[in-house]
């Protein structure tokens, strides 16, 4: 369950090079790339192929990045998405306008999300430009909704 609650943080690392787990025992719970070493990240593991996971990103290289696996489950509801992650990778990897696939667009559902990033700009930052559609979403889903909120 823990990976369900961090898949809506971390896939966005699919539209990078940085391994998000696939190939580990904890995919979408852990997140890193060789040129993390470098940046003093000690945390490593090693994509394998598995069923499930043929050609995980970074196949067979030792990554370096972030272990999420123990952050509380509530806090990590709480949270909901977390660019955190993804900004911490994009300026350890240091690839500049590398770092992101053309699919990011497509993963992330705004064009403006990226330059945002690429900008410096923070995690909250970022949230905060969505925060009206969010609310927006909200009141029209409610008549929808079969149970109370």
């Amino acid at each position: 369950m823990h990976a369900i609650y961090l898949y809506p943080s971390t896939c966005y690392f699919e539209a990078t090079p940085v391994s998000l787990g696939r190939g580990t025992d904890k995919p979408f719970e852990i997140y890193g790339h060789p040129a993390l070493k470098s940046k003093g990240y000690k945390f490593s593991f090693i994509p394998r192929s598995v069923p499930g996971a043929k050609n995980p990103p970074q196949l067979n290289v030792e990554c370096y990045g972030r272990d999420l696996s123990s952050l509380d489950d509530e806090k990590v509801i709480a949270a909901g998405i977390n660019l955190e992650y993804l900004i911490d990778a994009y300026r350890g990897v240091d690839m500049g306008d590398k770092f992101f696939t053309q699919f990011f667009e497509k993963l992330i559902g705004r064009g403006d999300i990226r330059t945002m990033i690429e900008q410096g700009r923070s995690a909250d930052e970022i949230k905060a430009t969505w925060s009206d559609d969010v609310k927006t979403f909200t009141n029209q889903r409610r008549k929808y909704l079969l149970y109370d909120e």
